[in-house]
């Protein structure tokens, strides 16, 4: 097994297991729809988290290929991987019939999930910057996009510009799966 591998079963283990938690936070809230309303907020806000997984997923396997085994390479997936985990755990109530609607929920609990994957992005952007990674004038618009998308439906209060925002996030964040930006 090489440090590659290594390495990376252990983090994508971690991504893998944030993108079932949210999946089954989603399970459980279909499951009480017919006691709580579901909304739009929460649903959307479960499709940018693992959307986000997913192209961070794929932007590591890309980046990590030479990666070195140490702690310091431990503790770095660690904090890219946990605020993951946790941001996806936060996603959907634990009970949704404690809440009228999600989107209540969505309104109390959303600064902690964007922030944590905001937290999770920016810990390994600083990382691959710090790595040498050369972003091109494209991209650092599209990265700068991403993070606007993330920050500002954490202070806007508007729910539909939120749903808005989230949707607009979900495609900047596929966008390179479809387009080339060098």
């Amino acid at each position: 097994m090489s440090a590659f591998e290594f390495y990376f079963s252990f983090f994508g283990l971690l991504l893998g297991l944030s993108a079932a938690v949210a999946m089954t936070g989603l399970a459980d809230a279909l499951r009480a729809r017919k006691t709580v309303k579901l909304g739009w907020l929460t649903p959307m806000l479960a499709l940018l988290v693992i959307i986000d997984i997913s192209t961070f997923w794929v932007t590591s396997w890309n980046a990590l290929q030479g990666v070195a085994i140490t702690y310091a390479s431990i503790f770095l997936g660690l904090l890219i991987a946990l605020p993951y985990f946790l941001a996806a755990s936060m996603v959907f109530p634990k009970d949704a019939t404690e809440w009228e609607t999600l989107d209540d929920y969505f309104d109390t609990h959303k600064r902690y999930v964007l922030g944590g994957i905001l937290f999770a992005n920016a810990v390994g952007f600083v990382g691959s910057v710090m790595g040498g990674l050369e972003i091109p004038l494209l991209r650092w618009a599209l990265i700068s996009l991403f993070f606007a998308l993330l920050i500002l439906p954490m202070i806007i209060r508007n729910r539909r510009v939120n749903l808005g925002l989230m949707g607009l996030h979900c495609l900047v964040n596929i966008a390179p799966a479809f387009v080339s930006y060098g």
